[in-house]
C-alpha cells in the first residue's frame, strides 16, 4: 500500500482505500444476493460516484483540492485501464 499511497501523492489516500472497499463490497453483495455480475467499467463509475458523494462531505476549506484530486484520480485511472 506505500508505494499506492506515494503514487497518488494525496491527503485523500486512505479515503479513496475505504471508497474503494466499499465498492468492492457492493459489487460483491450484487453478485451474491440479485445473481448481478458487474463489468469493470460499471465497477469503476460506481467508484467515482461514491468518490462523488463523498465530496459533499470534505470540509468547505478542502473542497476545491479534494474535487481537483478527484479529477486527477480520473485521468491516472482511466490511463491505467486503456492498455
Amino acid at each position: 500500500m506505500t508505494a499506492a499511497k506515494v503514487q497518488l501523492h494525496s491527503q485523500f489516500f486512505m479515503t479513496a482505500v475505504i471508497i474503494l472497499l466499499w465498492t468492492i463490497w457492493k459489487v460483491r453483495n450484487e453478485l451474491i444476493f440479485n445473481n448481478n455480475q458487474i463489468g469493470l467499467q460499471e465497477c469503476k463509475a460506481m467508484f467515482f460516484q461514491e468518490l462523488g458523494l463523498t465530496s459533499l462531505r470534505i470540509k468547505e476549506s478542502l473542497t476545491d483540492l479534494f474535487q481537483h484530486w478527484i479529477q486527477r484520480l480520473g485521468k491516472d485511472f482511466l490511463l491505467d485501464f486503456s492498455s
